[in-house]
Formats: C-alpha cells, structure tokens, sequence
C-alpha cells in the first residue's frame, strides 16, 4: 500500500479527512488546519484519493512544563488514523514525515504527548525512537464544540516523550 503525505492544503481536504477519520466535532480538522497561520503545520496521510490519516506538527510545544524543563522544539500533536488503515504503516508514515518536518522548522527533536493508558501509540512511538521524560507529565487542556454550539473542556493527564530527529531529510 502506498501512503503519501503532504500537508492539508484546502477546506477540500478538511472535507476529505472529515470524511474518513470523523471526530463528531465538527470543526476539529478545520481547527488544526487553521494553525497554519502560527507556524504549524497539518500533515495528511493519502492512500490515492482517500485521507487516511492526519497529525499537527507544531513549531514548538503547546505545554509552558515543557518548554520551561525540555527547551523548544516541534512537537506532534492529533495523530490519528481510519479504523480500516490501522495497523498498515500510516500512522509510522505520518511519524516519519512529521520528523522531516521537524528539521525542516530548525529542531533536533521532536516530541509529543501521549495518555498513558494509549498503548498502542506508546508501541508505536517506542519503537520509533521516542524516550520517556518521566519527570514531565502534562496535563493535556483541549475543548470542542458540540453540535448545539456547547464548548466542552477536557483535561488528560500526559506522559512525555522525544525522539533526537537531526539528520532526517523532510519526506
């Protein structure tokens, strides 16, 4: 299976990813496009014409605990992938290109947050080359909007990791 990714560049792939990986929350991908604007940078992973999956690379971490004990540095954040594309290589896809990236904005390392308790994710970034801070655990503060227009705040309580992405060309 061939997977390309490339950054959402459109309202049109905001549609597409809606389409194929749903949040319920209907601005969820249009929010993470949008960042654009800050520096970040919405990665989309395609198999031909389908979204399969997406992650936010951001120029530097969203947690004022990281920068304050880690420095700054690009950091993922909203990695996800379509239920039928789990386990074929998208999400690794999508990891590798977010590295490339990182180095293309001036890092040395990438990071990200992660709940515990998401195994397969911590498989995943293990075996990509992440470590553990274990004296960094960020509480993860997002909200969404329901359907009646409702703002709900949420709070996850986050391990940390990082991976050394110097040398890696953007791909």
């Amino acid at each position: 299976m061939t997977i390309v990714v490339r950054p959402c560049e459109s309202l049109a792939d905001v549609a597409a990813i809606e389409a194929s990986v749903p949040t319920g929350h209907s601005a969820y991908h249009a929010q993470r496009f949008h960042r654009n604007a800050e520096g970040a940078v919405y990665l989309l992973a395609w198999r031909d014409d389908l979204a399969v999956g997406h992650v936010l690379v951001t120029p530097v971490s969203k947690y004022e605990l990281v920068r304050a004990r880690l420095g700054t540095f690009p950091e993922v954040n909203a990695l996800g992938v379509a239920a039928a594309y789990r386990r074929c290589g998208v999400a690794r896809t999508l990891m590798e290109a977010a590295a490339g990236l990182a180095v293309s904005m001036g890092g040395t390392r990438l990071g990200l947050a992660v709940e515990p308790e998401n195994q397969p994710a911590l498989a995943l970034y293990r075996a990509l080359g992440f470590r553990r801070h274990p004296d960094v655990d960020p509480v993860d503060v997002w909200a969404w909007i329901d359907e009646a227009g409702v703002e709900h705040e949420e709070r996850d309580r986050c391990s940390y990791w990082s991976q050394p992405c110097a040398g890696r060309g953007v791909g």
